[in-house]
């Protein structure tokens, strides 16, 4: 707290120091008296000045949960004739001392989680402090590694181009399942290479695939993505099992051409399951099993295999899977640069630089055929971009760079601006708060004054009229405003998860709400709205955004003034 309010370090060194001996040093002495010290300057900070206050709202322990910690000490029996304590007792989270000849044990933990137990007696088979209870805790744990290969796919596979996941390991407890986890360790860790492309389990392989292809991952769609060719080490672990399960495969297609009446369905095959992330910051899609393949061959050290996508037609069948999955193809075949990566894996090979970097803010952008208003692009920024910059006649050997974290992208003629809205239930925004004014025709939205071209933008958009300058201004000047330099396109994602949804060009005016001196806040007005609301197609999703979005800020600020 100390560091987030006062920006500066609390030396914590005597705080693990023996406080029962007396007298105290004068470390001890000058620590105890500065912890009592910057209580009342914390406080002060925290109940007066005006920037903590915007920026909190009064919320500081709320989204900094983890800032509050609670202690319990309680006595323990009196055991003069065992000098060590410290095996004789349970202390879940927390630990005991020996204080002259009471034992005092000391429990810590954050506030918003549930207590731990109240500390227990050991059973003793000697006087030495050791224990013969079998859920006796030791003092550190260490985590129990369990290697992936011995655990099998017991839960339901994930529907298709459904979400998994940002990581592996999240992807991989879905797969295990509530109760396999319930009967393993409760510290377990998986076990697996986690920079290989195959993860091997006991009845699966699962392949995790980037869309966007590199010199290291050139794993390729083909024939509308319905096959996909993989490129494996075969001389890793992971990919051993997997060039033996092919093999055995192959080796049962010919026995059954050859023997009569061979059932190939005695031994249970490993499942093949692909799993596919569209960009670097999206999350992991499962794509479903891999089927059928190819004669491997030889590319350099590494082995290439053509699998069939079992079920791509089910995929194909549903509208929604279908534009998902037309955004993972086109990613994998061309990518935003437009550069084929065919061609520039082949540049590479001869020595040639493959593309030239270019700042997406020096390209231009056709305003004249943008998307429609209302319809969902894709589930990251890049499938955004890709459609805006559709039509854009560049270099073949350019790729585009921009800050992608950032929800504010510029072009030369144009700022592409991404929400996150929210649903009820929900987590509380963090950084930025948008709201929807007017049914959905108006959007508020913040603008960060540390950042140079976000400013410069602020700077650019027309302040709000008031009476005083109304009247200073001539009458021709009046409800005219300088229009800005550049367009402003909106991006919205319903719920921080799917695709985002175009709502067209705004027009934006600089306003004086609360706010932070680091935030410029500003009300978007959406020029497409009556075009959105009036097509069924769009209005739907539209206002069905706008209303839990509003609905879920009424429920923080309502939990707000409930907690003070």
């Amino acid at each position: 707290m100390v560091a987030i309010l006062l920006k500066k370090q609390l030396d914590k060194a005597e705080q693990c120091s023996t406080w029962h001996i007396r007298p105290l040093t004068t470390a001890q002495i000058e620590y105890a008296a500065l912890d009592a010290a910057v209580l009342p300057r914390l406080l002060s900070i925290m109940m007066n000045e005006p920037e903590f206050l915007q920026k909190n709202a009064c919320t500081f322990f709320m989204t900094n949960r983890h800032m509050k910690v609670s202690t319990r000490h309680t006595i323990m029996t009196c055991f003069t004739e065992m000098p060590n304590p410290k095996g004789k007792y349970r202390v879940k989270m927390g630990s005991v001392k020996r204080v002259l000849d009471v034992v005092i044990a000391k429990q810590s933990w954050q506030s918003h989680k549930e207590a731990p137990p109240l500390p227990t007696h050991r059973e003793l088979t000697d006087g030495d402090g050791s224990s013969s209870s079998d859920d006796a805790e030791p003092a550190r744990r260490k985590r129990i590694q369990i290697k992936l290969s011995t655990l099998p796919v017991e839960h339901k596979l994930p529907e298709l181009i459904a979400s998994v996941g940002m990581s592996r390991d999240a992807c991989l407890s879905q797969l295990l399942g509530e109760e396999l986890r319930s009967r393993l360790p409760v510290d377990f860790e998986m076990h697996y290479d986690k920079r290989s492309d195959l993860v091997v389990m006991s009845n699966s392989i699962l392949f995790f695939v980037s869309a966007r292809r590199s010199l290291k991952h050139n794993h390729k769609f083909s024939n509308d993505g319905k096959k996909l060719s993989f490129t494996f080490n075969p001389k890793a672990e992971e990919g051993k099992v997997l060039l033996d399960e092919l093999r055995e495969e192959a080796f049962e297609e010919t026995l059954a051409g050859v023997v009569d009446n061979f059932d190939a369905t005695k031994r249970e095959r490993k499942k093949l399951l692909l799993f596919v992330r569209p960009d670097r910051k999206s999350e992991l899609l499962y794509l479903g099993r891999l089927q059928g393949f190819d004669e491997p061959t030889e590319v350099g050290d590494f082995l290439n295999v053509t699998f069939g996508l079992f079920d791509v037609e089910h995929i194909l069948s549903d509208e929604y899977r279908k534009g998902v999955f037309e955004d993972v193809i086109a990613a994998n075949q061309n990518g935003i640069s437009g550069v084929s990566v065919d061609e520039a894996l082949r540049l590479a090979t001869e020595g040639t630089r493959p593309c030239v970097q270019r700042p997406l803010k020096t390209v231009s952008g056709n305003l004249s055929e943008l998307p429609q208003p209302g319809t969902f692009l894709g589930g990251s920024k890049d499938a955004c971009i890709r459609k805006i910059l559709h039509q854009c006649t560049v270099m073949e050997d350019t790729e585009f760079t921009y800050n992608g974290r950032s929800g504010v992208i510029e072009m030369e003629n144009m700022a592409l601006l991404f929400v996150n809205s929210i649903r009820r239930g929900g987590r509380r925004p963090r950084k930025y708060r948008n709201d929807f004014l007017d049914d959905g025709r108006k959007l508020t939205f913040n603008f960060d004054s540390a950042k140079a071209s976000e400013f410069a933008l602020f700077n650019q958009l027309p302040k709000p009229l008031s009476e005083s300058s109304i009247e200073a201004t001539p009458v021709q000047a009046v409800g005219e405003s300088k229009p800005p330099a550049k367009s402003l396109l909106l991006f919205v994602r319903p719920g921080g998860k799917g695709k985002f949804m175009f709502c067209g060009m705004c027009s934006g005016t600089q306003c004086e709400m609360g706010g932070s001196n680091r935030q410029l806040p500003i009300i978007l007005e959406l020029l497409d709205f009556d075009s959105i609301v009036e097509n069924e197609a769009t209005a739907d999703p539209f206002q069905t955004m706008a209303s839990e979005h509003t609905m879920a800020l009424e429920d923080f600020d309502r939990e707000i003034s409930e907690f003070f």
